[in-house]
């Protein structure tokens, strides 16, 4: 498990919100993929197409259904129980359990 330290979670954050803002052509995507998040407050942080393969996001703060949505995978991610559930039940392809394609057709049911 990488350990990333604030301040270079902050660096990576920026260069993400860059590359967001660039149209994916500026800078590089967020890759937090197997980094121990910690204590990391990512309030109002933008996770859109983030890597966080395996990543440890127990005790994040701030974390949200919103940012984690719009994620590229949070397969083998830890996450608390409670962020685990919503995610289960809204968007299971990101945990690798569903495909999106198989998602919306059980929305479409229900």
């Amino acid at each position: 498990m990488r350990e990333i330290a604030a301040s270079e979670l902050s660096k990576i954050l920026r260069e993400h919100k860059i590359w967001l803002y660039s149209g994916y052509e500026e800078r590089e995507k967020a890759d937090l993929s197997e980094a121990n998040l910690g204590d990391a407050d990512l309030n109002d942080d933008s996770l859109w197409d983030a890597n966080l393969i395996a990543a440890n996001l127990i005790n994040v703060r701030g974390l949200t259904i919103e940012q984690l949505s719009s994620v590229e995978t949070l397969c083998e991610a830890e996450l608390s129980s409670e962020l685990l559930e919503q995610v289960r039940k809204k968007y299971p392809y990101l945990l690798g359990e569903l495909e999106p394609e198989e998602e919306e057709g059980l929305a479409s049911r229900e």
